[in-house]
């Protein structure tokens, strides 16, 4: 980032800036994020991307829409992909839904390398509700998030942090008192636990082989880390 910035304020979220910067002047050389058209107008930068200073459409940012419906309106954009100024129905969205209930509001999108879609709600809904297969899930655990790829596999973001032993789904000898609030489910059933142990690092458990490791958030956000260990 821009050393020269002008900080009126730095926390959790990210540095709030003392004016709207053009995106072109918030990172030094190769580093501006994302294809990002540089005339944007950035008032806030952090770990989850750049927070506009006014409400672009999703056509207006100059990045690849992988399908989004681009007269969506954006507030921000970043690791996560993008953050819409307002709730959405996820059929109304543009992108495939893979079986998805289309009436869920949706607060966020994002789209992987590997051409996967990931829906972020805007209020945690019941695994039931969602209106897929489950896969032994409980029915009844609150979901924030929901990723699907072409391959089958499927992340699930929980709307509150869940022991492993409450989830419904095998555990092959995990340790059921685990805190988990991420679950990928890959086509061949197994299961990939990701554990917050603190604000910026997750521990990685993949049942049904043996491999067990910690990365940073911006790892897996940023390098699209492959969860299916293939």
């Amino acid at each position: 980032m821009n050393g020269e910035l002008l900080v009126s304020g730095f926390g959790s979220g990210g540095y709030v800036l003392a004016r709207a910067y053009n995106a072109s002047e918030i990172f030094v050389g190769e580093q501006r994020p994302y294809g990002l058209d540089p005339n944007l107008l950035v008032i806030q930068v952090g770990s989850a991307g750049l927070i506009f200073a006014q409400y672009y459409k999703a056509g207006e940012l100059g990045i690849p829409l992988d399908g989004l419906d681009p007269d969506l309106t954006v507030k921000g954009f970043g690791p996560l992909g993008f953050i819409f100024g307002q709730y959405y129905k996820a059929g109304e969205l543009g992108v495939p839904l893979d079986g998805l209930n289309p009436d869920l509001e949706v607060i966020g999108a994002g789209f992987g390398s590997d051409g996967g879609t990931c829906l972020t709600f805007g209020t945690s809904y019941k695994a039931s509700e969602l209106g897929i297969p489950l896969k032994g899930l409980d029915p009844n655990l609150l979901i924030q998030g929901y990723c699907f790829r072409s391959d089958g596999q499927v992340r699930f973001t929980l709307g509150t942090s869940y022991r492993v032993g409450e989830l419904g789904i095998p555990l092959q000898g995990l340790d059921s008192d685990l805190e988990t609030r991420h679950i990928v489910i890959t086509s061949d059933e197994w299961f990939i636990i990701v554990s917050v142990e603190s604000d910026d690092t997750l521990s990685l458990i993949a049942t049904g082989i043996e491999q067990e490791f910690t990365v940073t958030a911006g790892d897996v956000l940023q390098r699209d880390l492959d969860l299916s260990y293939r």
